[in-house]
C-alpha cells in the first residue's frame, strides 16, 4: 500500500501491472469454477433407454386372444364329452326302465342301477369328463386373472414411463 502512496512512477507501473497480472488470474479461475462448477448430470443424454413394449388392453394382446380360444374349444370337446355322456347315461337308464316294467318308481331304479357294472362305469365316465371340464375353467379364469394383473402392471410401468404400450393407449 505503501508504494501506491509513493511518488515514484516505476514502483507505480510496476504494482499496476501486478494488480492487472492478479485481476486476470482471478476472473479466470472465477470463469472456470463458473464453467465446471457443479453441474447435474442429465441421464437422458447419457444413453437412451430401451423401453419395455406391453399391452396396456389385454384385448390387443394376440397370444392372450389366442390362448383364450385354445380354451374354449377344450371347453367346448370336453362339454361335447359331457353331453354324450349323459345321453349314453340316459339312454341305459330308459333301457333299465323298459327291461323291467316291474320297477316303476324312481327310488327302485336308482338303487337297481347303483348295483349295475354297465351304469357304474357310464357314471364315472361322466364324472371324469365333468372333472375336466372343471379343471379346464378353473384355468381358464387363472388365465383371465393372471392377463388382468399383467395388463395393470403394465399401465403402471406406462404411467411411470418405464415401458411402451404396443396398442397407442396410455
Amino acid at each position: 500500500m505503501i508504494n501506491f502512496l509513493t511518488d515514484n512512477p516505476q514502483t507505480q507501473e510496476k504494482n499496476t501491472r501486478w494488480i492487472a497480472v492478479i485481476l486476470t488470474v482471478v476472473s479466470m479461475v472465477f470463469c472456470v469454477f463458473l464453467s465446471s462448477g457443479c453441474k447435474k448430470s442429465d441421464h437422458a443424454a447419457q444413453a437412451p433407454a430401451v423401453l419395455e413394449n406391453v399391452y396396456t388392453n389385454r384385448a390387443n394382446d394376440v397370444a392372450y386372444l389366442k390362448a383364450l380360444d385354445q380354451n374354449r374349444y377344450q371347453q367346448i370337446k370336453e362339454a361335447e364329452s359331457i353331453r354324450s355322456a349323459v345321453a349314453a347315461m340316459t339312454a341305459y337308464r330308459n333301457q333299465v326302465k323298459s327291461t323291467f316294467p316291474a320297477v316303476s318308481n324312481e327310488v327302485a331304479l336308482t338303487a337297481l342301477l347303483e348295483k349295475d357294472p354297465t351304469w357304474l362305469k357310464l357314471k364315472a365316465d361322466c364324472d371324469v369328463a365333468r372333472e375336466t371340464e372343471t379343471q379346464t375353467r378353473l384355468a381358464a379364469r387363472e388365465m383371465v386373472r393372471q392377463a388382468m394383473l399383467k395388463e395393470s402392471q403394465a399401465r403402471a410401468a406406462v404411467a411411470d414411463g418405464k415401458a411402451r404400450a404396443l396398442d397407442g393407449k396410455k
